[in-house]
């Protein structure tokens, strides 16, 4: 798919991808609230972590803080953002730890906002635009 060519069906898609990559127990790390709670208004429900967060636990305990676990980076896809994903992704392998991509790419791919906290705005369109009368088995 070319960037910037999405449909509301891909979007949705991504967001439940990402939605069952989280709750079989990858972490997702994005910058700040203003990201989480964009995340959030789609729907993903998992564990949601700060950047800094992780950062400050490294300090405190090293990188063997990721071994085995899998981890999402959202950060954003500026030149700050995208250092910080680098950097981090470096850290989480070093430590053991596992990154999902693909989930970072497909965003690119959808053609979604650099910015994470603007990914909000793209949900109100696909939630807009699905017919919500659809049931799926519910009476």
């Amino acid at each position: 798919m070319r960037r910037g060519c999405r449909s509301k069906v891909d979007v949705a898609d991504w967001i439940s991808r990402i939605e069952n990559a989280s709750r079989e127990g990858a972490v997702i790390i994005v910058e700040g609230k203003k990201d989480r709670d964009a995340l959030r208004s789609a729907g993903i429900s998992g564990e949601i972590v700060y950047a800094r967060e992780i950062e400050a636990l490294v300090k405190r305990d090293g990188l063997s803080i990721f071994k085995g676990k899998s981890f999402i980076i959202l950060t954003d896809f500026d030149r700050e953002g995208s250092e910080m994903a680098s950097r981090l992704s470096r850290e989480i392998e070093y430590g053991g730890g596992r990154i999902l991509r693909w989930i970072r790419h497909q965003y690119r791919a959808l053609g979604l906002p650099e910015k994470i906290e603007d990914f909000c705005k793209v949900v109100d369109d696909v939630y807009r635009g699905l017919d919500k009368s659809i049931s799926f088995g519910e009476h």
